[in-house]
């Protein structure tokens, strides 16, 4: 397959249709409004219907912190999280070192498919 003369956009079926994914686009936006139309109507702001809801009880903003909710998922990655933590340094030079080096990897391993 000959990168210079391959179309991206061509599949089996013909070419990707702009208006065609416009439309498609429209379409989700009005089943989403369609369905969040669909809500309680009784609604009211700034009463007890607004504050959080935590497991029965109406909860205070200390008790709400993130690692309190996913600690079950916490505990279960710890080590995937201190593996983590090695590699994080916190200089934007090394996230970006290795932001380009992902790139230049998935675009080696893209020119070598098109080219076999």
């Amino acid at each position: 397959m000959n990168i210079l003369t391959t179309n991206i956009l061509e599949t089996g079926t013909g070419f990707w249709n702009p208006l065609l994914g416009l439309g498609f686009f429209l379409f989700i936006i009005l089943l989403i409004c369609l369905i969040r139309s669909q809500g309680e109507k009784k609604y009211k702001e700034k009463t007890e219907q607004t504050f959080p809801f935590f497991a029965g009880n109406l909860a205070s903003r200390k008790s709400l912190r993130v690692f309190n909710i996913y600690w079950g998922f916490f505990e279960a990655l710890k080590k995937y999280y201190g593996y983590l933590k090695a590699f994080h340094t916190g200089i934007i030079n090394d996230y970006i070192y290795w932001l380009v080096l992902v790139l230049v990897i998935l675009l080696a391993t893209l020119i070598f498919s098109l080219i076999l």
